[in-house]
């Protein structure tokens, strides 16, 4: 974003839309792993820690 910026300069509403897109982007990728789930065959640890760990990422994102 940085680089970008030094050529150009995002609007307000440019800045905004990167929020709302990142928060949405997020929810897509936790969307994505729990479709995986149930093909992994126990290779990879999908427990309470896993979930905690998306949720917090969640939340710590400013809207």
């Amino acid at each position: 974003m940085s680089g970008y910026r030094e050529i150009r300069e995002f609007s307000a509403q440019e800045e905004e839309a990167i929020r709302w897109f990142m928060a949405a982007r997020r929810l897509w990728i936790i969307s994505l792993d729990a479709d995986f789930v149930p093909s992994q065959s126990g290779a990879l640890d999908y427990g309470e820690d896993w979930l905690n760990e998306f949720v917090e990422e969640f939340r710590s994102t400013p809207l």
